[in-house]
């Protein structure tokens, strides 16, 4: 690969991660909304598989909604840049919540924590 044809590349995924930014700009992180909830990330993931609402995807590399919860439209994806050590850009994608999926996750929430006071 040519240098032009390296810096094309990047700028290519750089414009796909802005465009995929501006496309779910309304969806916040799933840190962010551990946050709500007194958790971490990793946490937040871990509850919400022991709800059944996301799995881990060893084919994608990445959680992916439930069946149960396919049709709702509560998580996207962003895309970041990394740096591999060969020196290449490689796009990275990571989940983010819509405000639906948010609203679910807040219900399953109170739920747990109604039953928990019982």
């Amino acid at each position: 690969m040519t240098e032009k044809e390296k810096i094309m590349d990047i700028l290519s995924k750089v414009k796909m991660t802005k465009t995929a930014k501006m496309m779910t700009a309304e969806c916040i992180t799933t840190s962010e909304v551990a946050r709500q909830f007194g958790m971490t990330s990793r946490e937040m993931y871990q509850w919400l598989e022991e709800m059944g609402v996301i799995y881990y995807s060893k084919l994608h590399h990445c959680y992916r909604l439930g069946v149960s919860e396919e049709g709702g439209r509560l998580m996207d994806y962003r895309l970041y840049l990394y740096l591999c050590r060969d020196g290449m850009f490689q796009l990275k994608r990571y989940p983010v919540w819509t405000p639906a999926g948010v609203e679910v996750i807040r219900t399953l929430w109170q739920g747990v924590k109604k039953n928990n006071n019982r």
